[in-house]
């Protein structure tokens, strides 16, 4: 599954592979994306890295050692995302069924989710701050 959202000079895409979910953001203009980032499992968590997986070049699947309680999330279908564009701008929110799950930004120190447990290369957990700083 593949989702864009257009957002002025950017534009937001989602894809879910089945396994992973991830963010994109990306100019109207351009195909290779600014930054990513990941969003939530679509599959049950493996227990350890899948290099298997990433070898036929798919995204890196999220395993239980970086994994929140949240990470693993059912049964998506593409009404269950919806992305908001923050106030300051360059930032966006990613909900999964109505709830804030991933901020997309520029800014490294902006990119994180609820579905990761701890800072690792799948990026960065939640912080709650800051996405009220970003969004209110």
């Amino acid at each position: 599954m593949l989702l864009e959202f257009i957002f002025h000079d950017k534009r937001v895409v989602i894809e879910n592979d089945g396994d992973s979910v991830w963010a994109y953001l990306v100019g109207l203009e351009e195909l290779k994306p600014k930054t990513d980032v990941y969003v939530c499992s679509a599959s049950p968590l493996e227990p350890q890295f899948d290099n298997t997986h990433v070898s036929h070049g798919n995204p890196p699947k999220l395993y239980d050692k970086y994994a929140s309680a949240l990470a693993y999330q059912s049964n998506l279908k593409k009404k269950d995302f919806e992305v908001v564009e923050s106030i300051i701008g360059d930032a966006y929110c990613i909900h999964v069924r109505d709830i804030p799950f991933a901020i997309l930004s520029l800014d490294s120190n902006n990119r994180f989710s609820k579905a990761i447990s701890s800072n690792c290369g799948f990026g960065s957990p939640w912080n709650e701050e800051r996405y009220r700083r970003i969004f209110s």
